[in-house]
């Protein structure tokens, strides 16, 4: 399938907003590259962009694993031309309560939240920058009502929204754009507002206008 101009890479890549996003670009005209852990969700992924006439390609890789991140975010960098976006859409969604975490795992949900990020930014950084990029997150409710049951979750997004204003000022500053969709509610697609398609509609016009650090909806 023959490349397009410009590309969109999409960390957590699944059948949920991860799949609406990837659609919605395509669409747009953007090549788009993959990643999470499973690569069977990958390949029913691409093979449904593919039908839809999007170039995609993809790579596993766990992002609490920097080295195997970084190298899945270079191979996806190499195989696309001009990646001009990066969404990243991961997030500790496992139910656990905060009293049962030990050191280990508590951070470890937090680098799945948290810490993705900045291995993004260590990597493609000079890419982002040359195509006059940037970065999408997916922030969530979490951040206005955390729960003990979930607690590396609304820490997390708590954390992104503390973050995305940070780096949309850093961002803005060298002629590029980072900004958050905050989704209040549960993804489904039964539902009218909160459906993966609606979801990605938002994101699109969130990174066409690039003048909004953070937008709840």
């Amino acid at each position: 399938m023959k490349y397009t101009e410009k590309s969109i890479l999409i960390i957590g890549a699944g059948p949920g907003i991860g799949h609406g996003v990837a659609q919605k670009f395509g669409m747009k005209g953007y090549n788009v590259g993959l990643i999470s852990r499973k690569e069977k969700s990958l390949e029913t992924l691409k093979e449904q962009l593919e039908n839809d006439g999007i170039a995609t390609v993809y790579a596993t890789a766990d992002v609490t694993d920097v080295e195997a991140f970084s190298e899945a975010l270079r191979e996806l960098d190499e195989k696309l031309p001009n990646v001009t976006v990066v969404h990243y859409n991961v997030a500790p969604m496992a139910p656990k309560h905060l009293l049962k975490y030990d050191t280990e795992s508590f951070i470890n949900g937090l680098h799945i939240g948290l810490g993705g990020i900045i291995t993004v930014i260590n990597t493609l950084f000079g890419t982002l920058k040359e195509n006059e990029g940037g970065l999408l997150l997916t922030g969530g409710g979490f951040a206005d009502y955390p729960s003990a049951d979930f607690a590396t979750t609304s820490i997390a997004k708590a954390g992104i929204r503390n973050m995305a204003p940070q780096l949309f000022a850093a961002f803005k500053e060298e002629g590029m754009y980072a900004g958050a969709l905050e989704v209040f509610g549960e993804v489904s697609e039964t539902s009218q507002k909160h459906n993966a398609t609606a979801i990605a509609e938002q994101f699109f016009q969130l990174w066409q206008e690039r003048s909004e650090a953070l937008v709840k909806y």
